[in-house]
Order: structure tokens, then sequence, then C-alpha cells
């Protein structure tokens, strides 16, 4: 009786013990992944706000081409103006 009690507590020391491993391994499994998670929230942080500047300076370049084509626009439309003055000047 008395060694089935002592083998009995060596079997539950042990399982105890492997409980703890095991809670330990998962423990850090849990803080590499908090740890790779946060990562991952930082990169998209930045990715988000290089996105935001890229759709910024989209936005810039196209407002500059449309203030751009309406300077051609007009430049064009006083080049035709004065050709016309030229070619009635010189009749």
């Amino acid at each position: 009786m008395y060694r089935e009690q002592m083998s009995e507590s060596r079997d539950w020391r042990t399982r105890t013990e492997t409980c703890k491993a095991n809670v330990g391994r998962l423990e850090k499994q849990l803080m590499d992944t908090h740890q790779s998670l946060s990562e991952c929230r930082k990169d998209l942080r930045n990715e988000e706000k290089s996105n935001r500047d890229a759709q910024e300076g989209y936005n810039l370049c196209t407002d500059e081409s449309v203030l751009l084509q309406q300077n051609l626009t007009s430049a064009t439309e006083r080049l035709d103006h004065c050709e016309q003055k030229l070619r009635t000047a010189t009749r």
C-alpha cells in the first residue's frame, strides 16, 4: 500500500511538472504571438500612413494636372487669338 501511494505520488508529481513545463511553453508562445501581433499592428499603421501619403500625393498631382490643363487651354486660346490678330494685321 505504501509503495502504491509513493508510486502514485511520483506519478502526480511528474504530471504536475509536465503540466508546469507545458504551461511555461504556452505562456512563452503567447508572449511571442502577442509581440508578433504588436509588430503586425505597427506595420499596418505604417502601411496605412504610407497609403494615405501616396493618396495625398496622387491627389496633389491630379489637381496640378487639372491646373496645367486649364493653363494650356487658356494659353492655346490666347495663341489662337494672337495668330488671328496677326493674320488680320498682315492682310
